[in-house]
């Protein structure tokens, strides 16, 4: 089976190969669901700060697209937790990983809906303040949080133990570590923080400012690296001369010339560490994948 395999582009070949098509739908759902989201947000601030303000009895209300924007929204982190996740099954060693992480999204989004469908018949602001509400709640937020670590953890891990070849390659893989440690420190402590706030605030709607966020935050992250493929394709698509190569051991130095032959288009090579020779091996960019031999 063709082991050349890549977080953020896909295989080249194979039985798992993502079809472009259906990233595109896939941006779409989201994009769609965010617009839902943010008009649903926009509804509950204006019926709370204009429509009703000061209407003590009002406020006391929950309306029903505050309780459908709980829905939307965490329909919007699920299908982000998917994309991570077949991201990550792309590679093999990684499968169970990825299977860990559709397992928690799915409980977290379950989590959801039981809290939706409670406020749906009870639709108070006392109620937010039920076991039914502050428990699912809370365990969708560390769900989440358990999601984000794990699949940005593996994603950063899976690159971790390439070793690039060139001082090109290098800089695209510190890039994309950068990336996946910024985006679960940050969903990390964005989750944490709306949970926090919740458990010991429910009623005041304090928490509404961090839970606004989260949806908005998954889907721009998820945004951030697939338009980065771009940038990443310019820098991989130079050609490749000796100077770009990085000298990591005796053995290097005798590589002079080397006799590449491109699956796609010449770009770089990724050569892993525990192997004895160079091997394919999934790069930054599914684009950029060589058989690499030393004369």
């Amino acid at each position: 089976m063709d082991q050349n395999e890549d977080f953020f582009g896909g295989r080249s070949s194979g039985c798992f190969c993502q079809p472009y098509s259906l990233e595109l739908v896939t941006v779409a759902v989201l994009l769609v669901s965010v617009l839902a989201s943010n008009c649903l947000d926009i509804a509950t601030t204006f019926n709370y700060t204009v429509a009703h303000f000061g209407d003590t009895s009002a406020m006391d209300y929950l309306p029903g697209y505050f309780v459908a924007e709980l829905v939307l929204s965490g329909v919007s982190v699920f299908v982000v937790d998917i994309f991570f996740a077949s991201r990550i099954r792309l590679n093999q060693r990684y499968r169970f990983i990825s299977c860990i992480v559709v397992i928690m999204a799915i409980a977290a989004l379950a989590c959801g809906c039981v809290t939706t469908g409670f406020l749906f018949n009870a639709p108070t602001r006392l109620n937010l303040d039920s076991p039914w509400v502050k428990s699912p709640i809370f365990a969708q937020n560390i769900l989440r949080a358990c999601t984000a670590l794990i699949s940005s953890g593996a994603i950063c891990w899976g690159y971790r133990s390439s070793q690039a070849m060139t001082r090109r390659t290098e800089s695209v893989l510190q890039q994309i570590l950068q990336f996946a440690v910024t985006r679960g420190v940050l969903l990390v402590a964005a989750q944490i923080v709306a949970a926090i706030m919740f458990e010991v605030e429910p009623e005041t709607l304090r928490w509404m400012i961090f839970h606004m966020m989260l949806d908005k935050i998954y889907v721009i992250t998820m945004m951030t690296m697939l338009n980065s493929r771009a940038s990443f394709r310019e820098t991989l698509a130079l050609p490749v001369t000796e100077s770009d190569f990085l000298r990591r051991s005796s053995s290097n130095k005798r590589m002079r010339n080397v006799a590449m032959a491109p699956l796609q288009s010449p770009l770089d090579v990724i050569h892993h560490p525990n192997h004895a020779q160079a091997q394919p091996i999934f790069s930054p960019e599914n684009y950029q994948e060589y058989w690499c031999r030393a004369r």
